[in-house]
C-alpha cells in the first residue's frame, strides 16, 4: 500500500533544509558524480581518434579499404572527451559525435565515401541475415550510407543504380527504424518505396527471411509493418505462406504479419482471419488473434465478423474481451462502433462479467486481468454516455430499463441527457 511506498521513496521526495547538513552532504555527493561522469579533456586520445578518423575518411573516400566507410560509422559514435557516453544507432551520421570533428571539406568527402562505399560493396547478409540476434556493422554502414545520401543530397540516391539497390535490400529491410523516431520512419520509407522502384523482385524474399529470422530469435519483427511502402502481390503472397507456420509456432509475429495484410486488404489474409473465425472450435487460440488483429486495424469495418462470434461462443468471448481489456485505455474500438453496437457491446460484457461480482483492491488501479474487464466495460458505457447523441440517450435510457437492478444506471442516464443538452 501508499505506507511501504513511503518507507521506499520518501528519500526522494521529502523536502531538505537548504542550510541542514544533510543538503551539504547532497551537494558534495552530486560535485563528485559531475567529477567522476562528466567530459574528461585528454590531449593524447583526442589525437589518436582525429587521426583514426583522417585515416578512415582517407581510405573510404578513395577506395583503398572497401572495410572502411562502415568502421568509420562505427568510430564516429565514440566521443574523445567523454568516453564513458554512449550513442545510440540511429540513421543520422550528422548527430554523432564524431561528426562534430569533420570541417566542410571533410563532410563533403563523407558523402563521397558513402556514395563509393554503396557502389564498390555490399551488406554480406549470408552472414547476418538469418540470424537476428547479430549486429552487423557492414549493412548499419550501408544504411546510414543511404540515409547520408538521402538527406544531404538526394540527387546522389538517383545515381545508384538497380543492382546497387537490389545488393543493399537486404540492409534497407533489416535496419532497426524503431529507435529512430518519426523522421527515421519517414526516412525508412523513402528508401523502401525507391526499393520497389528500382528492384522490387528483390523485396518479397529477403522480408520473409526476416520475418523468419526474427521468429527464430523471438524477437518481433516490427521493420516488416513499414514494407507497406513497398507493397506488392508478390510480397503479400510470400507473407501469407508464412501465416500457418506463425499462428502455430509464433503468436506476435502472427498478429503482426496478419495486420499488415489485413492493412493492405489482402484478400488472401482477410481471408484467413475471416476462415479462423469460422473454426474458433478447432483453435481458440488463433481464433482470437485473427480477431484482434481485425479490430486493430479497422474495427468498424469487422466489428460484424467478431461480434456475432463472441455472443455464439460466450467462452471464447470473453477469452477475447480480456484480450481487448488488456488495451483499454486505447478507445479506437469504442469510437469505431454506433450507438446501437456499444450498447450491444455493454449488454453482453454486463451478463458476462456482473458489475454486482466485481472486486477492487483499495491503493490499486487494477486488481488482475478481471479487473482490466470491469474497467473497460465501464468505459464502454462511459464512451456511449459521452456520444451525447439523441441515439445514445435512447440506448443508455432502454439498459437502464432492461437492468432496474442496477439502480446506477439512473446516474448514467441523467449524465447521457446533461451531455445530450451540453451539446445542442
Amino acid at each position: 500500500g501508499s505506507r511501504v511506498w513511503r518507507e521506499v521513496l520518501h528519500g526522494w521526495f521529502d523536502p531538505v533544509e537548504l542550510g541542514s547538513d544533510e543538503a551539504r552532504e547532497l551537494r558534495r555527493l552530486h560535485g563528485h558524480a559531475n567529477r567522476t561522469w562528466g567530459p574528461r579533456h585528454d590531449p593524447a586520445r583526442r589525437a589518436a581518434f582525429l587521426a583514426d578518423l583522417a585515416r578512415l575518411l582517407h581510405a573510404a573516400g578513395t577506395g583503398q579499404d572497401s572495410d572502411a566507410f562502415w568502421q568509420l560509422c562505427v568510430l564516429m559514435h565514440a566521443d574523445p572527451d567523454n568516453p564513458g557516453a554512449s550513442t545510440s544507432w540511429d540513421d543520422d551520421l550528422t548527430g554523432l559525435p564524431g561528426y562534430r570533428f569533420l570541417d566542410d571539406e571533410d563532410r563533403s568527402r563523407l558523402a563521397t565515401a558513402a556514395s563509393r562505399f554503396l557502389s564498390d560493396s555490399g551488406p554480406h547478409e549470408e552472414d547476418w541475415l538469418d540470424n537476428a540476434t547479430i549486429l552487423a556493422y557492414r549493412p548499419l554502414g550501408g544504411y546510414l550510407a543511404l540515409a547520408l545520401l538521402e538527406r544531404e543530397t538526394s540527387d546522389a540516391l538517383d545515381r545508384l543504380g538497380p543492382d546497387i539497390w537490389r545488393r543493399w535490400a537486404p540492409a534497407v529491410l533489416w535496419f532497426h527504424s524503431t529507435a529512430t523516431g518519426s523522421d527515421g520512419h519517414r526516412r525508412k520509407r523513402r528508401l523502401l518505396e525507391r526499393l520497389r522502384v528500382q528492384a522490387p523482385d528483390a523485396i518479397p524474399t529477403l522480408a520473409v527471411r526476416y520475418v523468419r529470422a526474427c521468429s527464430h530469435a523471438g524477437s518481433r519483427a516490427v521493420e516488416v509493418d513499414l514494407t507497406d511502402s513497398c507493397w506488392s502481390s508478390a510480397l503479400a503472397d510470400a507473407l501469407v505462406g508464412e501465416i500457418p507456420a506463425l499462428a502455430a509456432n509464433d503468436s506476435e509475429n502472427y498478429q503482426i504479419v496478419l495486420r499488415l495484410l489485413i492493412r493492405q486488404a489482402d484478400p488472401k489474409g482477410l481471408a484467413h482471419a475471416r476462415l479462423s473465425l469460422a473454426a474458433v472450435g478447432d483453435d481458440p487460440a488463433v481464433a482470437r488473434r485473427a480477431a484482434l488483429a481485425l479490430l486493430n486495424e479497422k474495427p468498424g469495418l469487422y466489428w460484424d465478423y467478431v461480434f456475432p462470434v463472441m455472443r455464439q461462443d460466450p467462452a471464447w468471448g470473453r477469452e477475447l474481451a480480456k484480450d481487448i481489456a488488456r488495451d483499454w485505455e486505447h478507445p479506437q474500438l469504442l469510437s469505431a462502433l454506433d450507438e446501437a453496437q456499444l450498447g450491444e457491446l455493454y449488454r453482453w460484457l454486463t451478463s458476462q462479467f456482473p458489475p454486482e461480482q466485481d472486486v477492487w483492491i483499495e491503493g490499486t488501479r487494477f486488481s488482475d486481468l478481471s479487473g482490466q474487464v470491469q474497467a473497460w466495460r465501464n468505459q464502454v458505457l462511459d464512451h456511449l454516455v459521452r456520444r451525447g447523441t439523441d441515439a445514445a440517450v435512447r440506448v443508455v435510457q432502454a439498459i437502464t430499463a432492461e437492468q432496474p437492478q442496477r439502480p446506477w444506471l439512473r446516474r448514467r442516464l441523467l449524465d447521457a441527457e446533461e451531455q445530450q443538452r451540453r451539446l445542442t
